[in-house]
């Protein structure tokens, strides 16, 4: 095709428009505009003279990419681009496309039946369409060259959209609203793949404890089951290897570090299950996004914390501030885990002994890793036994049920 079939089909784009009602059959394939009748109508886009919205294409039958009569969002780019605009004005509730989990039908949200009226009334009084038939080896590259030049602002690809930045944060309130009501849906029950559980094939977060069983007991509400579960992998993981350095023929040589990094990573993860935390880095929050975890398991963007503010809420605690007289948790953070766990050494010249009188001696920079790590093992004990004595709906559960849902999310 050349510039002057590409004009030619421009100016029918921008030439004769039909109201909702007047739009003709056409039995071909083609290019097909939309357009504002009053650029007032619509608060949060900026449209130029010709009021140009949207510039689509198809390579069946243009009837068949007739807005004003889709039956809803879910296959309608402009439709959900619109309602993301209105949402607030019409009062729009999106959902998903389908009743699945599926990613797409979260994406490509579309709002309820009702709401899908709405749209369709004020698209109907507000916009206006035109078309032009185009050969269907063309259609394709004639759509992407009008977009280019033509410049709609409701057409977040194919041209460096100014405006596309906001439209898709609009579009993501919409997903976001279409993910929680799919978590809800759920009912916040844990499942786990059937390929999984195939023998061998289901990860184990401790001897005996397949992801399924740690899910049966979450879905079961059987806390005292859970609180076994917890001691198994942390003693498996944490406490039994700090009695075997400890215990180690010669652990006086040089396993202070290895004694302090593992105390380090369960300080984190104890503090985590308090606080029901996935994790301590906040980058990393976008990419969970997709896991779609129910309004129960969600992290509110206020409870987020990162790894310092951890260590410091840990000490914080009262029956830590027993436990480890005088620790400071961000001196911890920054001069014995940041030290340990990124360069294999100890910072702002604190070192590692035993045999002290002091668990932790901020003038001389020692810690005693023994009463540390004894100190620790108590701390721990006392979460699990504040577990056991805890209702299911208490707060202490709700975020440990919080944590846990992510540790096999994570794991699975």
């Amino acid at each position: 095709m050349d510039t002057t079939d590409l004009k030619a089909i421009e100016a029918k784009l921008l030439g004769l428009r039909y109201q909702a009602g007047e739009v003709p059959h056409v039995d071909d394939c083609g290019v097909y505009a939309f357009f504002i009748t009053n650029p007032a109508a619509l608060s949060g886009v900026t449209v130029n003279a010709a009021g140009l919205l949207y510039v689509g294409m198809t390579e069946s039958c243009l009837d068949v990419r007739n807005h004003f009569t889709h039956q809803h969002s879910g296959f309608s780019s402009l439709r959900r681009t619109l309602g993301a605009l209105l949402k607030q004005e019409l009062a729009l509730q999106a959902i998903p496309r389908a009743t699945g989990r599926s990613l797409k039908d979260i994406e490509n949200y579309r709002f309820t039946e009702k709401n899908e009226v709405q749209l369709t009334e004020w698209m109907t009084k507000h916009l206006a369409y035109t078309f032009a038939v185009a050969a269907g080896k063309e259609v394709v590259r004639v759509e992407d060259r009008l977009i280019k030049t033509m410049q709609p602002p409701l057409n977040l690809n194919r041209w460096p959209n100014p405006q596309g930045k906001h439209l898709r944060a609009l579009r993501d309130v919409c997903r976001d609203e279409a993910r929680r009501l799919t978590a809800e849906r759920s009912g916040g029950v844990m499942t786990v793949p059937s390929k999984l559980k195939q023998k061998g094939a289901e990860p184990e977060l401790a001897t005996g404890w397949p992801v399924s069983k740690v899910a049966t007991c979450m879905n079961k509400g059987d806390s005292t089951s859970l609180v076994k579960f917890l001691r198994k992998r942390y003693e498996e993981r944490f406490l039994n290897p700090l009695r075997t350095l400890m215990s180690a023929p010669d652990h006086r040589l040089g396993y202070g570090f290895s004694i302090m990094a593992l105390c380090s990573l369960l300080i984190e993860s104890l503090q985590s299950y308090r606080d029901g935390l996935p994790t301590t880095y906040q980058g990393e929050y976008g990419k969970l996004a997709h896991f779609n975890p129910p309004a129960a398991f969600e992290v509110p963007t206020q409870e987020r914390k990162n790894g310092k503010q951890a260590f410091q809420d840990f000490f914080s605690l009262p029956q830590h501030k027993a436990l480890f007289p005088d620790v400071d948790g961000g001196i911890f953070h920054d001069a014995i885990r940041n030290g340990l766990l990124h360069q294999a050494q100890t910072k702002s010249g604190w070192t590692i002994r035993t045999g002290q009188s002091r668990l932790w001696d901020a003038h001389k920079k020692i810690v005693d890793r023994n009463k540390f790590t004894d100190a620790l093992t108590r701390a721990f004990n006392q979460y699990l036994e504040e577990l056991n004595l805890a209702a299911w709906d208490a707060e202490i559960w709700k975020r440990a049920r919080r944590k846990l849902w992510w540790l096999m999310k994570l794991s699975a």
